[in-house]
């Protein structure tokens, strides 16, 4: 049995014809890690709120450990839920000290256990000597810290995070991120975190939960995520990807770059997409002989510096006849039908072949802009999405 459990959540607001949030399931385990993530309005902080008990979802049931948060028959008060929370605007109490911001929730014991709770708790997240100083005397990183210390005091069975880096510079936001993380998997505490940044995501979560306008499209590691979308959204929700049209019958794919093999898709046929993510493509064929290689004939558009990589603007020449799977060719198929019936659905790009990709290469010379260069992808490499 699941640490934390989620049926069915449905929540729908007065005077709105959608549901905000609409049959989500999600599962945690002890000390686990999930993040919510998806573009504004998609309902993660709706399903985060009902979480905390601040909204009553409409259908569906909460549970956590062996108690029920909500039920058709209960429904669990938020001060009763043993949660703690880290808000993105901190929540801090101007007028009190660190101390008494830490202590606010604690009235329950006495003085001494209180001083010995705020002391344990600010040595555990580096603030030791802080006590005595208010919030406007603080940068925004300890303020954050302040208010993981006042989560912690309660000592919450699952602690919430609503987008709890955004109001920090980058430089700052990776140290915070790090520690608190680093700290929380320390103690064993499960957490669920509404994060903006896919890349905040993939460092944060054990498991990502990607929303799209209320409806949980899927939820997977992060390595998961990324390399095996299940839908073409989802694979750009986590960066680039290039997006080929595809058949797939007799253990092979069909599409403009050729006829591909699937040895180990034994699913029946089917039409979808291919994707290659921008690392996958490199300018050289692969050296071993018994692994083919895809080239793909590209215009060169525009290259820029990024740092560890430089990423390359693109034109490939997806029906020219250089367009071959080394070792393995045969022509291309028409892909028409798939082209005209495409579903306005998100979780479809909104026109067939794109014409424009991105590739990411190594930090060496790149290529000349305008020009015609030839670039290799591994079919190992390729994902199908349907």
């Amino acid at each position: 049995m699941s640490f934390f459990e989620a049926q069915g959540v449905t929540r729908r607001y007065a005077g709105t014809s959608e549901d905000a949030i609409h049959a989500i399931d999600i599962s945690l385990d002890a000390g686990d890690s999930l993040v919510l993530v998806g573009e504004s309005g998609s309902g993660k902080t709706t399903f985060l709120r009902c979480i905390a008990g601040f909204e009553i979802p409409d259908r569906g049931t909460i549970r956590c450990q062996d108690r029920w948060w909500v039920s058709p028959t209960e429904w669990l008060p938020p001060e009763k839920r043993g949660i703690g929370m880290l808000f993105q605007d901190y929540a801090l109490f101007p007028h009190l000290r660190v101390g008494a911001n830490i202590a606010f929730g604690l009235r329950h014991l006495t003085r001494a256990e209180q001083e010995q709770t705020v002391a344990r708790t600010l040595d555990q997240v580096r603030l030791t000597g802080y006590a005595e100083r208010y919030p406007h005397q603080l940068s925004g990183g300890q303020q954050q810290r302040v208010a993981l210390a006042r989560a912690l005091a309660a000592h919450p069975r699952l602690l919430l995070l609503d987008e709890p880096f955004s109001n920090l510079d980058e430089m700052v936001k990776a140290e915070i991120r790090e520690e608190i993380y680093g700290l929380l998997r320390t103690l064993g505490i499960a957490t669920i975190s509404v994060v903006h940044d896919s890349r905040d995501a993939l460092r944060c979560g054990d498991q990502i939960a990607l929303l799209h306008r209320g409806r949980l499209l899927q939820v997977a590691s992060p390595q998961d995520l990324y390399l095996r979308p299940a839908s073409c959204y989802a694979a750009r929700f986590l960066g680039p990807a290039n997006l080929v049209p595809a058949e797939r019958k007799a253990g092979a794919y069909h599409c403009a770059l050729g006829v591909l093999p699937a040895p180990h898709d034994p699913r029946p046929p089917a039409q979808g997409w291919l994707c290659i993510r921008p690392e996958h493509l490199y300018m050289e064929a692969a050296k071993t002989s018994d692994v083919p290689s895809i080239a793909i004939s590209c215009m060169i558009r525009s290259c820029h510096f990024l740092g560890p990589y430089w990423e390359i603007h693109l034109n490939p020449h997806l029906l020219h006849p250089q367009t071959t799977l080394l070792n393995a060719s045969s022509p291309p198929t028409n892909h028409s039908r798939r082209l005209d019936t495409c579903s306005k659905d998100a979780s479809l790009p909104a026109q067939g072949v794109e014409a424009s990709w991105v590739a990411h290469l190594p930090t060496h010379a790149p290529p000349t802009p305008h020009t015609t260069a030839t670039f290799y992808v591994s079919p190992h490499h390729l994902c199908w999405i349907e």
